[in-house]
């Protein structure tokens, strides 16, 4: 019988992650400059947030696998280029995801705040 443990699966879904953007070669700079650009389009076009799906769709930057894409949040944040958008506290902002591949399950959406943030 396999025991529910939360903390258990974030440090293997953190680790999974880790490694996908380990054999991922020079993608997280990629995709983060990448990133970047496309944020600053969206802000031009007047939008405030944004989800990872809708970059996802359009990135020409492609991870060597997929599992690499729930790293971009993280790396993200800590260059200054997006925020958690607050439905509530604690609680962060979802919408449907659109691709009919994630058969509708919720995405999370951020918002575009586009600092320059020092290098650590």
């Amino acid at each position: 019988m396999h025991q529910l443990n939360p903390a258990t699966g974030q440090a293997l879904k953190e680790a999974g992650m880790q490694l996908a953007l380990d054999n991922s070669g020079d993608w997280s700079i990629r995709v983060i400059a990448e990133f970047r650009e496309w944020l600053q389009r969206q802000r031009d076009r007047g939008l405030t947030f944004v989800t990872i799906e809708e970059f996802r769709s359009s990135a020409a930057a492609q991870p060597a696998s997929a599992n690499a894409w729930g790293s971009l949040p993280g790396i993200a944040i800590k260059a200054g280029l997006i925020a958690p958008r607050w439905a509530a506290p604690g609680i962060q902002d979802r919408a449907p995801a659109a691709s009919p591949r994630t058969h509708g399950h919720e995405v999370k959406r951020w918002n575009i705040t586009l600092r320059e943030v020092e290098a650590a």
